[in-house]
């Protein structure tokens, strides 16, 4: 949910006051204050949203990596401060910026590396105990473990086990699950703020006057893109929201047919 709601402030805010800035560009109208508005909520959106996924990502490693810590110590309320109070050190630097912008480019900056550190570290220890769990077990899907789950039940004794064991083994594919929805989200903050990063980070001096222009124009919009494919990845990997999807594509295609049909029944 905060993610989400980072991503609306994306949309709504840093989105619509960029596409503003670049439309008085081209009308001849700089507006310095539209840039200075634009510039710092860009900033400090991408570093919201930054430090939100750095939440998800938290609870994704405890949920893969520690269950049982994740059970009892990761809480929602513990992550929603830790969110909270993210948020608010975003707000105390965007007022700070506004007398001096050092410190919000500095802030962006360890975010942005800090973000980048901690999930090759996350997903990188996920991945290496996926490895290890297959190696240890041909049989490790969700298929085999529901049907030896459904043949234990009928087991006397050793079934109470048995069944825990099962039930961890689906919990942790319902994790997997979920770090692989996480991830899919990382890999797209990479597609989208890699070329910035390059273009006007380790080869800034290679760009200049009007390339530099070009450059930063596509390389923001390229970051800005990134709250909208959240949104839709979220949204394709709800089974549930698909079929609703689908549902409605179907009923439109309907109605789109009997429209095209009921001019013939009149002629």
């Amino acid at each position: 949910m905060p993610l989400s709601f980072a991503d609306i402030g994306v949309g709504l805010i840093a989105n619509t006051i960029f596409v503003v800035e670049l439309a008085s560009q081209i009308a001849g109208n700089i507006d310095c204050f539209l840039h200075l508005v634009g510039n710092r909520s860009s900033i400090v959106l991408t570093s919201i949203s930054l430090l939100t996924v750095t939440a998800i990502n938290i609870e994704r490693y405890f949920g893969v990596i520690h269950p049982f810590l994740h059970r009892t110590k990761v809480t929602t309320g513990k992550l929603l401060t830790f969110v909270i109070l993210s948020w608010s050190t975003c707000g105390v630097v965007l007022g700070v910026s506004f007398f001096a912008h050092r410190p919000l480019t500095i802030f962006g900056a360890v975010v942005k590396l800090a973000f980048v550190a901690f999930t090759v570290f996350v997903y990188g220890k996920i991945a290496l105990i996926v490895f290890s769990a297959k190696k240890q077990s041909n049989s490790f899907s969700r298929a085999s473990i529901l049907k030896s789950y459904s043949d234990e039940s009928t087991e006397t004794d050793s079934a109470p086990s048995s069944i825990e064991k099962r039930k961890g083994k689906l919990h942790f594919l319902a994790e997997l699950k979920l770090a692989k929805s996480c991830f899919y989200i990382v890999i797209c903050y990479v597609v989208c703020y890699s070329p910035a990063a390059v273009l006007l980070g380790a080869m800034r001096e290679s760009f200049q006057g009007y390339d530099r222009i070009l450059a930063v124009i596509w390389c923001t919009t390229l970051s800005m893109l990134n709250s909208t494919l959240n949104s839709v990845i979220f949204f394709w990997r709800s089974r549930q929201m698909r079929k609703e999807m689908m549902y409605a594509f179907k009923i439109k295609q309907r109605r789109r047919r009997n429209d095209e049909k009921s001019p013939n029944k009149l002629s």
